[in-house]
């Protein structure tokens, strides 16, 4: 066995290993001791710091309100959060900087921001310490402000029109609230330059009136409603005026007139001379008011005078004062003077002087006590036989001024006037009011029960009877016809006017007459020559008294139901065809005739629009004519329409039901919307009697055709 060699006790050499392990270990406890002995010298060292890094990696800045949608205001609050160290700017796109916010709180907001209308985007950017800009987002708007209204911020006196600015084409809604509560009124809408107007139906009152608005192409949502405006609602008409001098009869030889009379305190007040308005007054406290006035042309003129309230509310006009300007060398040497009777010193309405006797001392303007100034020289004075009683209570005196206008047609609106006031809400309801109450009931009516009742009747006139072309009434010459419509013109003239002995009236009668003959001529005959030269058919026309009957009964309803505008029957005549090619070529007439009533009607509408108002004997028979024709050919092409007898209707329903509706709602909604349009057309009452007659019509048809056979 080898010895194991002992181990000398001298140093032994240290591995590679060894050494680095000792000197790791060195480092450790050296690094440690250092550490500790600089600690506290640390800790009393001031260093300077160093600045914060930017946070670059987030955006603190955001929107808080408002949210994106609708806004239905002009103005609003933009707010928002932020970091403390960075600023905030919000600019509409496209536009302008609205809201701009410093470093300093975490919360931002800018009030009464101004927004304009329709699509608004708002950016917002972040103005961090380094001046660096970074965009936190946006905020997509449709914005609507209320409309506004005409004399906002002051109280104010109306009848109950309401006018503004809204945006073009809006919906416009009107609210009153007083103490009976809250009404929203439908409004016109706004015309294209955004002018809106709307006539509120409330009682008189105190109102807080405001209004709102609602636009397809910016959405569904209405806007906020308006600051409230104040407004008192006066709907009361003031009483007609009176003329107090001169009096009726009254001669002069001056073209100057002094003229007075009363009316309700503060009214405006509008004098005419023969239909032109030659003086325009305000009357004073004490329900006064006088005018000095130019006559326009010699010979016998008509006063008459006209107030308006500060509400704008019309009176009814004066009784008229007859009066003529008689000049010297051409009437016997006329001077001025009175009726016997008569005192023309009276200086205010009202305050005759007592004792007042005829002469011509000066009055207290220094004017001579005669109407019209200063008595001509070399005229005679009063007493000397010169002036000319007016004629005696009882025995009617007939006018001599063909140049005055009658008020025939003057309550038939305007287009513009029909959008004012609504006509078109109400013109569709009207139109199904005509639709269903009226015409189809007719026609159950006429097909089912009354050829049961024609038989039930006994027969008058047996064989007897005149030549007929078909079952649909006598044929009869135009002389007949014409002397009918005349006819027609006067009884309607008569009964719906209040004839006078005035020779304006016989104006009217003939305007009327020569209306009617146009409806008949070209809206009736010209469309049935045509066609008989165009088919070779027998074409004949007609006369319809029935239709007389309806057109003096509409008359008489317009006249004592104090219709305006009235209902006028123009057409008493209607053409028919017989022989063998009677349906193709009488559908072809029947629509040619209701065409031409049509556009007959829509021109006389037009022409009386641009005639008005009227003065003169020429301009007025032309507007009354215009009148007569657009009144007339509106009220029969509802009537024409009918689908039973001869009229033109009953061919057109025939060959095509939906045809017929389309035209019958056509001209119902066009006259609905004149006659809405009217100042004080009663709607609901007619409305009501219109459901009365349909309900007696289907009950009628009801009995005949079931439940009296059943009783059998």
């Amino acid at each position: 066995m080898r010895a194991r060699p002992s181990v000398s006790a001298g140093p032994r050499r240290a591995s590679p290993l060894g050494i680095i392990a000792r000197v790791a270990l060195v480092a450790a406890t050296l690094g440690l001791a250092l550490g500790a002995t600089a600690g506290p010298a640390a800790a009393t060292v001031d260093p300077t710091p160093s600045p914060e890094p930017t946070p670059f990696s987030a955006v603190a800045a955001s929107f808080t309100s408002p949210q994106s949608g609708f806004v239905g205001s002009a103005a609003i609050t933009v707010a928002g959060e932020k970091d403390a160290t960075s600023g905030v700017r919000v600019a509409i796109v496209g536009g302008g900087t609205v809201c701009e916010a410093e470093p300093g709180p975490t919360t931002w907001s800018c009030s009464d921001v101004a927004l304009p209308t329709g699509g608004v985007e708002l950016a917002g950017v972040e103005v961090l310490v380094d001046g660096t800009e970074r965009p936190f987002g946006s905020v997509q708007l449709r914005v609507l402000p209320p409309p506004r209204i005409d004399g906002a911020g002051a109280a104010t006196l109306t009848a109950g029109r309401f006018t503004g600015i809204a945006a073009p084409g809006a919906d416009v809604e009107v609210r009153t609230v007083d103490e009976r509560g809250a009404v929203v009124h439908s409004c016109p809408a706004a015309l294209p330059d955004g002018f809106w107007s709307c006539i509120v139906q409330v009682p008189s009152g105190d109102y807080r009136v405001s209004a709102r608005q609602q636009v397809d192409a910016i959405g569904p949502e209405r806007s906020d409603w308006s600051g409230a405006t104040l407004a008192t609602v006066d709907r009361e008409v003031p009483p007609a005026p009176s003329i107090d001098f001169p009096r009726s009869g009254t001669r002069t030889a001056s073209s100057t007139l002094r003229v007075a009379g009363t009316a309700e305190p503060g009214a405006s007040l509008q004098l005419f001379a023969s239909g032109d308005i030659v003086c325009e007054a305000r009357v004073d406290a004490r329900g006064t008011w006088e005018c000095r006035i130019e006559l326009p042309q010699p010979g016998e003129l008509e006063l008459r005078a006209l107030s308006r309230d500060g509400a704008g509310n019309f009176s009814s006009a004066s009784d008229g004062v007859r009066i003529e300007w008689a000049v010297p060398g051409e009437t016997g040497g006329a001077t001025p003077s009175s009726p016997p009777g008569d005192d023309p010193d009276a200086e205010r309405p009202g305050q005759p002087s007592p004792g007042a006797t005829e002469g011509a001392s000066p009055g207290a303007h220094g004017d001579p006590r005669a109407p019209g100034g200063s008595p001509t020289p070399g005229a005679p004075t009063p007493g000397d036989g010169g002036p000319t009683a007016p004629p005696q209570r009882g025995q009617p005196e007939l006018s001599t001024n063909w140049g005055t206008p009658t008020g025939f047609g003057g309550a038939l609106p305007t287009a513009a006037q029909i959008v004012e006031r609504g006509g078109l809400v109400a013109a569709p309801l009207i139109a199904l009011g005509y639709l269903l109450l009226v015409a189809l009931p007719l026609r159950w009516f006429a097909t089912h029960a009354l050829p049961r009742i024609r038989l039930a009747l006994p027969r008058l006139t047996g064989r007897n009877r005149g030549v007929v072309a078909d079952d649909d009434g006598p044929v009869v010459s135009p002389v007949l016809t014409t002397i009918g419509v005349f006819a027609g013109a006067a009884l309607i003239a008569g009964v719906e006017g209040g004839l006078d002995l005035e020779v304006r009236y016989a104006r009217l009668t003939a305007a009327i007459g020569l209306g009617m003959l146009l409806l008949a001529g070209v809206g009736i005959a010209l469309p049935a020559s045509v066609v008989r030269r165009a088919t070779g058919a027998s074409v004949v026309v007609r006369l319809l008294p029935g239709i007389l009957a309806v057109a003096a009964g509409a008359a008489l309803l317009t006249r004592v139901a104090e219709l305006r505008p009235g209902i006028l029957i123009g057409v008493l005549v209607a053409a028919s065809v017989i022989g063998a090619a009677r349906f193709r070529v009488r559908v072809a007439l029947a629509v040619a005739q209701l065409a031409a009533v049509a556009a007959l009607a829509l021109l006389g509408w037009a022409v009386h629009d641009l005639l008005t108002p009227s003065s003169g004997f020429w301009v007025s028979f032309t507007a009354e004519t215009a009148a007569a024709v657009a009144l007339g050919g509106l009220g029969s092409l509802l009537v024409m329409l009918l689908p039973v007898g001869a009229f033109p209707g009953r061919a057109v329903y025939a060959v095509s039901r939906a045809l017929w509706v389309i035209a019958a709602l056509a001209a119902a909604s066009v006259t609905g919307a004149i006659v809405a349009s009217g100042a004080s057309f009663p709607l609901v009452p007619l409305a009501l009697a219109a459901a009365g007659v349909g309900a007696v019509l289907v009950g009628a048809t009801v009995w005949v055709r079931w439940v009296e056979p059943a009783l059998d």
